[in-house]
């Protein structure tokens, strides 16, 4: 052989040597060794997306099911296919509530709902999986399916909307902000606190500030009739501290602590729209009527406000007293 002609024969040396190791991968991707899965969990805003891998052959279906840990209730169930030994399933987590989420991997024979194994499959397994073997086979009545679990935490995210901002700084040089944050879905401490990691991202991207404090409330009516908060509150603060705001320069961040106010509120003592538009009504004219005191020592009528409110919203003067002290009841305290 001349030595252009070796020279022509060495030169594909790698490149057959990489068919033949592609080859020998995907050979041994999948195979009748030991079953063995893989599974992971990730969650953006409501959705879950599983993925992982399995050495089973292409076209092989696995049974995803996603469900509450330490409950039987269903979240999502599907299928996906297997491809190159990796697959991926995605599902929405719907209404669910904050916690643990707990996915399940099935490799089955057995025909589900959503399931049918390819007959080549069932040739490779068996009709009853009874061909499979490893460590994550589990027998159920007599038949054989594999099995891999995984968990990932799950904070729900909370509708909200960010209806007032302020600056309470004397001076225009600093910025001491007070957000005024209206939100949905009756949210737990949790999801606030979430919620709140979030905002304070939000109002470092705007510019830089001396401190923040986040209000939570249940109704817009609530921030228009300047109440404190309802839900919850957060600040961002030197040392913790909102008072403290102008012992420092804007966006010193590293001396910045959170304090928060996020009780557990009892839903279930939340007023209703009709209760709020009452409760909303009867505070601007107790402000309308303070407002025209002209003795500092006098106070409003209630008895009058109530039944002159009653009147106007066609219900009875208990049943105004009884809004206006469910509010107070309601409403958040530091």
């Amino acid at each position: 052989m001349s030595l252009s002609g070796w020279r022509k024969a060495t030169c594909h040396i790698p490149e057959i040597a990489l068919i033949i190791l592609v080859s020998i991968t995907a050979a041994s991707c999948a195979g009748s060794r030991d079953l063995l899965m893989t599974a992971t969990a990730a969650i953006t805003g409501t959705e879950i997306v599983i993925s992982g891998t399995a050495n089973v052959p292409d076209n092989s279906l696995l049974l995803c099911e996603v469900l509450e840990q330490g409950s039987d209730t269903t979240v999502a169930q599907g299928t996906t296919v297997v491809n190159n030994c990796r697959y991926t399933y995605a599902a929405s987590l719907g209404d669910m509530r904050s916690g643990v989420v707990e996915v399940r991997v099935v490799f089955t024979m057995q025909p589900e709902e959503s399931l049918s194994q390819p007959e080549a499959i069932l040739r490779l397994y068996g009709s009853r999986g009874e061909k499979l073997k490893g460590n994550q086979i589990v027998n159920t009545g007599g038949t054989k399916s594999g099995l891999v679990t995984a968990t990932v935490d799950f904070v729900r995210p909370v509708a909200h909307q960010v209806v007032k901002t302020t600056d309470i700084s004397p001076l225009d040089a600093e910025r001491v902000l007070i957000w005024y944050v209206v939100v949905e879905g009756q949210p737990s401490p949790r999801e606030l606190s979430a919620l709140a990691d979030e905002l304070i991202v939000d109002a470092k991207e705007k510019a830089p500030f001396n401190a923040l404090s986040i209000r939570f409330y249940d109704y817009p009516h609530y921030v228009e009739q300047h109440r404190a908060y309802t839900v919850g509150r957060v600040d961002y603060a030197p040392w913790g501290d909102l008072g403290k705001g102008l012992m420092i320069n804007a966006g010193e961040y590293n001396v910045m602590l959170r304090s928060d106010n996020l009780p557990a509120k009892d839903w279930s003592k939340q007023l209703t729209p009709a209760e709020v538009e009452i409760w909303e009504a009867t505070e601007i004219e107790y402000s309308r009527r303070e407002d025209l005191l002209t003795n500092a020592s006098a106070e409003v009528d209630e008895d009058s406000l109530f039944r002159d409110m009653a009147r106007k919203h066609g219900t009875t003067i208990d049943e105004v007293r009884r809004i206006y002290l469910k509010f107070a009841g309601w409403e958040a305290s530091d």
